[in-house]
């Protein structure tokens, strides 16, 4: 929170943008309680109070929905799900809303291609 706290100070609005990379690792150094998840609602809100947008990093397994370590997807103002798909032998980048508080959003998974210019949704992807 001190670094947090300095580099605002420091940078001001130039400082908007927090990327924790990753979650997972960080778990990994500790055991995941009750106790831990309380520190992480409290770490997610003091970033939220201090105006940074904040992108966290995580892996999930294939087939969990809306369950990451801990309450992280609950108080998370959005999750976005990046994956691959298989279709017409063909691997397929995707990406996937899973949610985005306050705003209304498709839930279809979609099609995405991933160059230097940036990325490009190509539409949805259907069974």
């Amino acid at each position: 929170r001190r670094m947090i706290q300095h580099f605002k100070q420091e940078r001001g609005d130039q400082f908007s943008v927090f990327v924790l990379d990753s979650l997972g690792a960080i778990y990994s150094l500790t055991s995941v309680n009750k106790e831990m998840r309380k520190k992480m609602f409290g770490f997610f809100d003091f970033l939220r109070s201090q105006g940074l947008y904040t992108i966290i990093i995580t892996e999930r397994q294939t087939g969990e929905f809306a369950e990451l370590q801990g309450n992280e997807g609950f108080i998370a103002d959005g999750i976005i799900n990046l994956g691959l798909d298989r279709r017409n032998g063909k691997i397929v980048r995707t990406m996937q809303i899973e949610k985005m508080r306050h705003l209304r959003h498709s839930m279809e998974k979609q099609a995405i291609d991933i160059t230097a210019g940036g990325v490009t949704i190509l539409g949805p992807l259907f069974d």
